[in-house]
């Protein structure tokens, strides 16, 4: 029983250690004159895209996320300023996690993500004004 359980315990540390080598790291950072950026991320993890938010991000700071696709997009606001794109997404007004469904928001709003092709292991979004 014990060695079945420490083999149970390999497998999962191996498979835990196989995802971290094909995620990537996205790095967004509040570099604006606003005191907090709000932020809702798309991101393929785990076989399935996921649309997250609100990540409040203060000014200087970074958030860290983990996605394994090329792509990942996000939408930010603040007082006076936004960062957007041309890619439509779901969000909800208070903190979320949604299964990417591209026609279907109900109880949400369509936002418009900027989209980030990324090629690196980690990618630095710098929000400015």
């Amino acid at each position: 029983m014990k060695g079945l359980l420490v083999l149970a315990c390999a497998s999962a540390l191996i498979c835990s250690f196989a995802e971290s080598v094909h995620a990537k790291t996205a790095r967004i950072c509040n570099y604006s004159t606003s005191p907090t950026a709000s932020v809702a991320i798309s991101r393929y993890r785990r076989g399935s895209w996921l649309v997250e938010g609100w990540y409040p991000i203060r000014q200087g700071k970074c958030v860290d996320f983990f996605h394994e696709g090329a792509y990942f997009y996000y939408y930010g606001t603040s007082v006076g300023v936004r960062w957007s794109g041309s890619i439509p997404h779901c969000t909800l007004s208070k903190a979320f996690t949604l299964v990417y469904r591209r026609y279907s928001c109900r109880g949400g709003t369509w936002k418009y993500f900027q989209q980030v092709r990324q090629i690196d292991q980690l990618y630095t979004v710098r929000l400015t004004e």
